[in-house]
């Protein structure tokens, strides 16, 4: 999977994710603003975004659920990303899942 990143505008960030055989889509995360109601569901969920330092962090929340997520219900399921900027070409990732319907704790993957 290959990922571009481009910013729009000052207040939002895509992502153009390359899933294979053509196939992809756009993420966008919102760096303003906030999550839209808990009745308004996503494929892909609602992304809102803020810097702490050099690391982007990246809230996600409103899943769909007729596009669940490792088993998971999507509707409880958020997910926190942060990444950093390590060097020119190096990013570090780090993603923390949060679902109290399908795991007894949150837990964290780099």
């Amino acid at each position: 999977m290959s990922d571009t990143v481009r910013r729009w505008q000052p207040d939002i960030i895509a992502f153009g994710v390359d899933t294979g055989q053509g196939q992809g889509f756009q993420r966008v995360v919102y760096l303003s603003g906030s999550h839209p109601p808990a009745n308004v569901r996503l494929r892909h969920g609602d992304s809102r975004g803020h810097f702490e330092g050099n690391t982007l962090v990246v809230e996600t929340t409103n899943f769909s659920p007729n596009f669940p997520i490792r088993g998971g219900a999507a509707e409880r399921l958020t997910l926190v990303e942060r990444i950093t900027r390590l060097n020119a070409k190096t990013l570090e990732y780090a993603v923390t899942v949060t679902d109290p319907t399908v795991w007894s704790a949150p837990w964290t993957t780099k």
